[in-house]
């Protein structure tokens, strides 16, 4: 996982539950570092480990943890000084969407080894977009449905994410972005 994951999952703790809770999941996962290299690459599995620690801690299902965070991420990355680049994909939420994998694509000149996942939207005639997501990392889903409600909050809509289930044929977790 790139350190700009584990940098955002350590600015969401500490902004949601506290410098001190931070340093015991630091110390309980064995992270050494004061800070994550944002372009730096990190196993896996410490970012499961710090999502686990922190839901055992905190007493609330990783799911709903990785919800709030996808939520966050967005503000997060503004903030980290990616704007250029979430701005390059679109103004608009449909455009957007549309472009992520334009996006991972671009990081991926970056970040060396990127292991981006995959999404594919797709308009429907009621003027709601299903967005399919596909990652070799397990679990993530969550995130995504959080993601798609930060960037429905980023530009100002009033749009709702619902979460469709995996796809049986694709494998591929499904989302759709409503107008609210």
């Amino acid at each position: 996982m790139y350190g700009l994951v584990n940098k955002g999952l350590q600015d969401f703790i500490v902004e949601k539950f506290g410098g001190p809770l931070w340093e015991d999941i630091r110390v309980q996962v064995g992270w050494q570092g004061q800070d994550f290299d944002v372009m730096g690459s990190y196993p896996d599995s410490t970012t499961y480990a710090i999502v686990s620690a922190l839901s055992s801690r905190t007493g609330t299902e990783a799911g709903d943890l990785l919800r709030s965070f996808g939520s966050y991420w967005v503000t997060f990355v503004v903030n980290e000084g990616f704007s250029d680049l979430l701005s390059l994909l679109g103004s608009d939420l449909r455009t957007c969407i549309g472009n992520l994998n334009l996006m991972h694509s671009r990081l991926g000149m970056l970040m060396k080894n990127l292991l981006p996942p995959r999404f594919q939207s797709k308009d429907q005639p009621d003027g709601s977009i299903i967005v399919e997501y596909d990652s070799k990392r397990p679990g993530l889903a969550p995130m995504v449905h959080g993601l798609l409600e930060g960037m429905v909050a980023h530009f100002s809509g009033s749009a709702t994410v619902r979460y469709l289930g995996r796809d049986s044929l694709t494998g591929s977790e499904r989302f759709a972005v409503c107008n609210a």
